[in-house]
C-alpha cells in the first residue's frame, strides 16, 4: 500500500474538515460585538434594534461552534480548513469580492452611499460572471437608488454623501429648478 492510499483511508482523512465552516459565524460574531459598541451611545431605539438583531446571532453562532465541537470530539470532525485554501476559481471570486467590499467600505466616505454601492454592486455582479447588460446596469442601479430614496430622501437617515447626494441635494431642499 503507498502513502497517497493510507492517507485517503485514515481517519483524519474520512473526517470532514469544518474549520472553515466557522470562518463566516466568528467573522459575524466580531461585526455583532462591534454594532453593539457602536450603537451603545444612540438612542434607545437604535440600541434596541442592535439587541434584536445581535442577540439572536450570537446565539446561531454559538450553536454552531457547539455543534462544530461536539462533531469534533465526536471524531465526525476536525478543524482542518479543507478546500478552502486551495487556489481554485471560487477562491479567486472570494478574494475578489474580499477586495471590492473592502474597497466599498474604504471610499464610502469619499464616494458617497449611492456611489460606492453602485460600483460594488456592479464589479460583484461581473465577478461573479453576470453578463446580462440590462441585470448589469438595473440592479446596481435600482439597488443604490432605493438605498438613496428610503434612506436619505424619506428617512432622512445620516449616510456618507458623495458627488450623488451632493447634485441630488439641492432638488430635495427645494433649491433645485
Amino acid at each position: 500500500m503507498d502513502n497517497r492510499q493510507s492517507r485517503e483511508t485514515s481517519p483524519s482523512a474520512r473526517r470532514q474538515a469544518s474549520g472553515a465552516d466557522l470562518l463566516i459565524p466568528i467573522f459575524a460574531g466580531l461585526f455583532a460585538l462591534y454594532f453593539f459598541w457602536d450603537t451603545w451611545g444612540l438612542k434607545w431605539e437604535a440600541r434596541i434594534n442592535g439587541i434584536l438583531i445581535g442577540v439572536p446571532l450570537l446565539g446561531l453562532i454559538v450553536l454552531k461552534i457547539a455543534s462544530t465541537v461536539i462533531a469534533v470530539a465526536e471524531g465526525k470532525a476536525s478543524m482542518r480548513l479543507g478546500t478552502i485554501i486551495a487556489w481554485s476559481p471560487d477562491q479567486r471570486q472570494r478574494l475578489l469580492l474580499f477586495a471590492v467590499f473592502t474597497g466599498f467600505a474604504v471610499l464610502i466616505g469619499w464616494l458617497g452611499v449611492t456611489l460606492s454601492l453602485f460600483l460594488a454592486l456592479l464589479a460583484s455582479l461581473r465577478i461573479l460572471d453576470v453578463r446580462s447588460p440590462a441585470v448589469l446596469a438595473l440592479l446596481p442601479a435600482g439597488t443604490s437608488a432605493l438605498v438613496y430614496i428610503l434612506f436619505i430622501a424619506v428617512l432622512d437617515k445620516r449616510m456618507p454623501y458623495g458627488p450623488v447626494e451632493n447634485m441630488l441635494a439641492p432638488l430635495l431642499t427645494g433649491g433645485g429648478m
